[in-house]
């Protein structure tokens, strides 16, 4: 009989889980970073430099720290544990990053391209998961850092899709391809190093357990 209720609670736990993975991502105009993020990718459409494949970040409160993570990000030529990365388009001087971390199993947000700090936001994945963070079925948790006090959050308000996903929903400015759904094939080639171990929960606010984190206004 405990077995039995053991299994049945694991049952519901896994089906709960994928419930919540391929949750519909929901866009509106009034998504904090949305309306911004569709002007700049219009912007780049426009003069064709909106890069095949871009995503982009979007639901961070503009009255919350780390809110400078919304925005445009464009395939990386460089690749980062075997993966795609991308970088944000932004002004000059400033840089962030979105990759994949396969000690972490995680997709990260940071201003280094680097796995040793634990950056300003991250969503953990399965390490099999080989899906783009723009996956559109999947809703990835992401958890911001909300300060030294608060830690690393929850923030079910930020989502990731493809750039000209976001401009077909919101100014129905062409259907999304299959190439901006998906990661190059190089995901499918690299073989991820789990070497490092796995990620961990931290008491501060399910922190990463890295020994260095970034705080952006």
């Amino acid at each position: 009989f405990f077995f039995y209720i053991l299994e049945k609670k694991k049952k519901k736990k896994k089906k709960w889980k994928e419930k919540e993975m391929s949750a519909p991502i929901q866009l509106s105009a009034e998504v904090p970073g949305a309306k911004e993020a569709y002007e700049q990718a219009k912007e780049l459409s426009a003069k064709g430099h909106l890069a095949q494949g871009a995503v982009c970040v979007v639901g961070r409160a503009a009255d919350r720290k780390n809110a400078s993570l919304n925005g445009i990000y464009c395939p990386d030529p460089r690749l980062f544990h075997g993966r795609t990365c991308y970088k944000k388009e932004e002004d000059l001087g400033t840089e962030k990053f979105l990759f994949y971390s396969a000690s972490k199993h995680a997709w990260k947000l940071s201003n280094n391209l680097d796995d040793n700090k634990t950056g300003f936001a991250f969503a953990k994945v399965d390490g099999k998961d080989k899906a783009a963070p723009s996956d559109p079925s999947r809703k990835l948790t992401w958890r911001v850092f909300d300060g030294k006090a608060e830690g690393y959050q929850k923030d079910h308000g930020v989502l990731c899709m493809t750039a000209r996903a976001m401009l077909h929903e919101l100014g129905g400015h062409g259907a999304p391809t299959s190439g901006d759904r998906e990661d190059g094939s190089e995901d499918a080639q690299l073989p991820l190093d789990d070497s490092s171990g796995e990620q961990g929960d931290g008491s501060s606010g399910d922190e990463m357990g890295s020994s260095s984190s970034e705080e952006e206004q």
